[in-house]
């Protein structure tokens, strides 16, 4: 058989390899992520009588699928250097460098692994994530409290929820300006403190300032059915004019394939994308984190030899990995703060990564 069929071989053969262990690797760490937000989430819902275990339990199932996008390179960088390590200790990786196959080629077979993962990743398990994700996030709102998102977006406009001294108001209007907070097309529903409809407030203008709603003109709809011209009126509001910009939803509830149409309504209601954008950019470059994961452990588990400690390789595994996820946070923090354009600051993690992990793969072959 010649080369190229050996390595094809090979490559098939490390790919159900890597694969298994790096499965086995997730499951592990989302058991033990799933353990300890099931003790934390009961430890919360042990001073809510109206709360039973059950629900507890149910919760941190319906959280489950969202800690796998986060574990998931961590299992790749882990998964593969077990993997490697096996078979550089069972001689296997030596034999295959001995007829001549360089490490760059060898790797073939974990890259097409880590490819696969992140497609599923992307087009199965982000999915489900989404929904379970945003269906925890509104369990947790009704069992713990407000969880401080009073505002929403849609392509009928926005909708906002605010209250003050026992009253609850909800604004909406087609588009909030925010150099001068003022909202386009504005109305103002008021509810008492049973949720019983009050009155509807049609102005010409409604703008916030001084942690007030302002309202000037128009007319106002009262529970009795009689109608009102406004002159001008305001209502006290417990928001800032921060809840008017990052209020919205979270990119982690929002499936990739319907991010990109969200973040075009977000910034056709005048609102701030950039945490949305630079989150996107990093999904779309998790193929690329994930093949620079398994190259920095191709560096450390393909050229492994008798001298090296495991301990070692593995502590220098957990730091790339750890070092890695506190790099991709700054980049996000850099993106949504406006300091980097969001793709930047979304695909340098992956990218920088994936170049750090060719660069040893290209010193291992020279070494070899």
């Amino acid at each position: 058989m010649n080369r190229f069929g050996w390595s094809r071989i090979l490559s098939m053969y490390l790919f159900r390899h890597v694969l298994i262990h790096v499965l086995l690797t997730w499951i592990v760490l989302a058991l033990v992520v799933n353990l300890i937000d099931t003790a934390e989430l009961l430890r919360r819902s042990a001073n809510k009588e109206a709360m039973s275990s059950v629900t507890a339990m149910s919760m941190a199932f319906l959280k489950f699928p969202s800690s796998l996008p986060f574990l998931l390179p961590f299992a790749v960088m882990f998964g593969s250097l077990i993997s490697f390590y096996k078979l550089s200790h069972k001689n296997e990786i030596i034999v295959a460098r001995s007829a001549g196959l360089p490490v760059s080629k060898i790797i073939l077979g974990p890259v097409l692994c880590a490819i696969m993962l992140s497609l599923v990743m992307l087009f199965v398990i982000d999915p489900i994530s989404s929904a379970t994700n945003n269906r925890f996030a509104a369990l947790e709102e009704q069992n713990f409290g407000s969880s401080g998102r009073n505002l929403s977006v849609s392509t009928e406009g926005i909708w906002l929820k605010d209250n003050f001294s026992g009253q609850n108001i909800i604004i909406s209007g087609s588009r909030l300006d925010q150099t001068t907070l003022t909202m386009e097309d504005g109305e103002l529903y008021r509810f008492d403190k049973n949720n019983a409809w009050v009155s509807h407030y049609l102005p010409d203008q409604l703008w916030f300032e001084n942690n007030r709603w302002q309202l000037k003109g128009g007319k106002v709809l009262l529970n009795n059915g009689t109608i009102n011209t406004l002159d001008s009126m305001t209502f006290p509001s417990s928001l800032n004019a921060a809840d008017l910009a990052n209020s919205n939803k979270k990119p982690e509830t929002i499936s990739l394939i319907k991010l990109w149409s969200y973040i075009g309504v977000l910034e056709d209601a005048g609102l701030n994308s950039l945490g949305h954008r630079s989150y996107f950019y990093y999904q779309l470059s998790l193929p690329i984190v994930l093949i620079g994961m398994i190259m920095i452990a191709g560096h450390h588990g393909l050229t492994y030899k008798g001298r090296k400690k495991r301990l070692s390789i593995i502590m220098v595994a957990m730091i790339s990995a750890l070092g890695f996820y506190l790099f991709k946070d700054i980049m996000y923090v850099f993106g949504t703060s406006g300091r980097l354009p969001p793709i930047i600051a979304g695909l340098a993690p992956g990218c920088i990564v994936t170049l750090v992990g060719l660069g040893s793969l290209m010193k291992a072959d020279q070494n070899a």
